[in-house]
């Protein structure tokens, strides 16, 4: 099987980079903040708050500051600092979503910082804290706006409002991969204002589809006195909803009060804690697999999980590949994270012999030659059909 990687990794990459329901967020590791100047002094501070950042993108928590050792890593924030370099952004007017045009000409200072992803990633681990993979689901933002009369909209990739841009800003903060619906002539037939300010969930489910994203935030603010703003927002997946409403704040405010909920749900679900778990072992088998890059696609994919120490292929026969999987943690876990591949239908797992419900440990040995083939087919714990897209 490992004779198989070389012609086909580039190809597996590739695929990655296509899948809708996960997408690798590039800059995970990356963050800017503003400063006053290029002192020293304001760039160690700056260090410290931009990795305070990062950790919060990384983790999925909004509260890892506080966590135990974490304060001793965001004061030696330099450490993990790879590269830095400073710009200048227009100022954004008080009160007004990132983003927001200005009449004047001034410009803010600001440092970018790239921290050493596999290093921060490996003391969340070992603190027993958790860490999201870089892979994360592709959500699809339904956002109505309400300005009072005659001045509704629904904010789409087009709309030439700041709105969008501010929604996205919020997203890059929490590292969620957002996009917005194009409102073209499909999207105008499908979806009215209505539909979201009145929360028809099973249009919008339908309306979704053509986007390809399992999971939909749907949010309607209106506008009340002054700059008062209030707002009500809907995560929908897996047929299930969970809303929250925020009021007398800010638009700015109103946009993050969606894009955080929505990153505290996802992570909720998909960021890990291992640290301290045995590790085991569990088999996955993807049927109908026609080719290399179907196969590059799913180990590449599994190798990627952050909970996720080693992929072995074991068996290839008949377009049905069985990948050894050790990992830190609970099969849910694995299960959850397969479940954002879109090439991958699960299929019930019906094994000849029944093994016992506990996961193999690490170390068992393993048979080879002939003696492989029945022992990994009876104890499959995860089965999927490769569908190709």
């Amino acid at each position: 099987m490992r004779r198989l990687l070389p012609g086909c990794v580039v190809a597996g990459i590739y695929l990655l980079g296509s899948i809708g329901y996960a997408v690798e967020v590039k800059d995970l590791f990356e963050t800017q903040v503003a400063v006053e100047d290029q002192s020293s002094a304001k760039r160690a501070e700056a260090f410290q708050a931009a990795l305070g950042n990062v950790l919060i993108k990384i983790s999925g928590s909004r509260d890892i500051q506080a966590a135990p050792g974490i304060e001793a890593v965001t004061k030696n924030a330099a450490r993990y600092a790879r590269r830095y370099h400073y710009l200048e952004k227009p100022t954004e007017a008080a009160g007004e979503p990132a983003g927001a045009k200005t009449p004047d000409e001034a410009k803010q200072l600001y440092i970018a910082v790239e921290f050493d992803g596999e290093a921060l990633q490996r003391v969340l681990r070992e603190a027993g804290l958790p860490v999201w993979s870089a892979n994360r689901p592709q959500v699809l933002v339904w956002l109505g706006v309400d300005r009072g009369p005659r001045d509704r909209f629904i904010v789409s990739e087009d709309s030439g409002e700041d709105i969008g841009e501010s929604l996205m800003e919020a997203a890059r903060r929490r590292g969620l991969p957002l996009i917005l619906p194009l409102m073209d002539l499909e999207d105008r037939r499908r979806v009215t204002f209505v539909d979201i300010s009145a929360g028809f969930a099973d249009t919008l489910s339908r309306a979704s589809e053509r986007y390809n994203a399992q999971t939909v935030l749907v949010g309607h603010a209106s506008r009340g006195r002054g700059d008062d703003w209030s707002v009500e927002w809907t995560v929908l997946r897996d047929n299930v909803s969970t809303g929250w409403r925020e009021s007398g704040v800010d638009l700015q405010q109103a946009i993050d009060s969606g894009v955080d909920g929505l990153a505290d749900i996802l992570a909720s679900r998909y960021a890990h804690s291992s640290s301290g778990g045995e590790l085991v072992q569990y088999i996955v088998a993807v049927e109908e697999v026609a080719s290399l890059d179907d196969y590059a696609a799913v180990l590449i994919y599994l190798e990627n999980l952050v909970f996720v120490e080693d992929v072995t292929p074991v068996s290839l026969e008949s377009g049905q590949v069985y990948y050894r999987v050790t990992m830190r943690g609970a099969l849910r876990e694995l299960e959850r994270s397969l479940g954002l591949m879109p090439s991958l239908r699960p299929v019930a797992v019906v094994p000849e012999n029944p093994p016992p419900l506990t996961a193999q440990p690490f170390g068992s040995p393993v048979t080879e030659a002939t003696d492989v083939q029945p022992s990994v087919r009876e104890r499959v714990d995860l089965r999927y059909h490769f569908v190709v897209r």
